[in-house]
């Protein structure tokens, strides 16, 4: 192989490495949800995605949501997060409800990175049909090891369908 062959080759490795570590920024989301019937009881996962050199250590979520389509029951944050979990609580009512205050932290557990990194638990009831988002409005003392995140919230459309009648 030429040299202005292995160059480009070792250009394109280095160029596509960065593109990589680059596409694995930080986000929250949520589990995936199936089709709903008014009345049916179910639970989304709060998800995040942290790369190794940016581990979790903990933060507090807010969530919004329509409350003439959707009551939060209760939310439970995962066990892993052993310093001062709070559940939070609904502090507007209607359609543009919200659950403020999920707050998660570790303490002497080690930080978490990788995908799928279970956050909170939230059990809701479907109250009305059509397509209620579940969404995060904020995210605040989000860090990590080392500094605040902003991670990229990513918003859940729940399809919910009337009884059959």
């Amino acid at each position: 192989m030429s040299f202005k062959i292995k160059t480009l080759v070792l250009s394109f490795g280095i160029a596509l490495t960065a593109w990589a570590q680059a596409s694995q920024a930080s986000s929250l989301y949520f589990s995936s949800v199936t089709l709903m019937n008014v009345g049916a009881v179910f639970e989304i996962s709060i998800l995040g995605d942290f790369s190794v050199g940016e581990p979790l250590a903990g933060g507090t979520i807010d969530l919004g949501y329509n409350g003439d389509k959707l009551q939060i029951n209760s939310v439970t944050v995962a066990p892993v997060w052993d310093f001062l979990p709070r559940s939070g609580s609904q502090t507007a009512s209607g359609t543009n409800s919200v659950w403020s205050g999920i707050g998660f932290d570790v303490w002497d557990s080690p930080y978490q990175s990788g995908n799928g990194i279970l956050i909170a638990t939230v059990n809701l009831t479907a109250l009305g049909d059509g397509n209620p988002k579940l969404e995060f409005l904020g995210s605040t003392e989000v860090f990590d090891t080392t500094m605040l995140l902003v991670p990229t919230l990513i918003a859940t459309e729940i399809t919910v369908a009337a009884p059959a009648g």
